[in-house]
């Protein structure tokens, strides 16, 4: 999906198999993810992101995280590597009740 106004709308579905400690049943959790990337060519930086990422537990039968990125900016910082730089609320449930946190991050590829 590359529409005329330069944004792409991209999407990643996971299953996750996952092992926890001290629990004897394999645990079973799917995450969606839904983007808007928009490229932007300004120096090194690179994109403006906006995306949401729902985790649902197939063992519980029910969406116990959701992780809003209201902004993540992309940069090229040498031919091969990149940062990120980014804002996140993530709201998770806790002892069924709904919990939030902001977090302020960064990743480096290379």
């Amino acid at each position: 999906f590359h529409p005329a106004c330069f944004f792409e709308i991209r999407t990643r579905n996971r299953l996750e198999i996952r092992r926890i400690e001290k629990e004897p049943k394999t645990q079973y959790r799917f995450r969606q993810l839904t983007m808007v990337y928009v490229p932007i060519e300004s120096g090194s930086l690179k994109a403006y992101c906006l995306y949401n990422e729902v985790f649902y537990d197939i063992n519980q039968s029910r969406v116990n995280q959701d992780r809003f990125y209201p902004i993540q900016l992309n940069f090229t910082l040498s031919p091969k590597v990149d940062f990120e730089a980014f804002f996140m609320i993530r709201f998770f449930l806790h002892d069924n009740q709904w919990l939030k946190s902001a977090v302020l991050g960064t990743e480096f590829s290379f």
